[in-house]
């Protein structure tokens, strides 16, 4: 049993611990590590997002709301 238990998961395989038989150094561990893997995949979603053109309709209305602001900026 001793041998099925490694601290060298390959990367992307779900790790299931039983209540009973973990400590929690461990625990804090891999729920260190599971949130640390969902915020670099989310990063990276965020990042190919923001290269991704605008439709034309939400670049005229980004164009339109920046128009305003800035004349709101200054006063008209």
């Amino acid at each position: 049993m001793a041998d099925a238990v490694k601290d060298n998961w390959p990367l992307g395989e779900l790790i299931i611990v039983p209540h009973v038989r973990r400590d929690d150094l461990r625990w804090s561990d891999i729920q260190t590590e599971a949130q640390d893997q969902i915020g670099a995949a989310l990063q990276a979603m965020y990042a190919a997002l923001l290269q991704q053109p605008l439709s034309p309709r939400l670049a005229k209305l980004v164009w339109e709301f920046k128009a305003d602001t800035e004349g709101t900026q200054r006063g008209c």
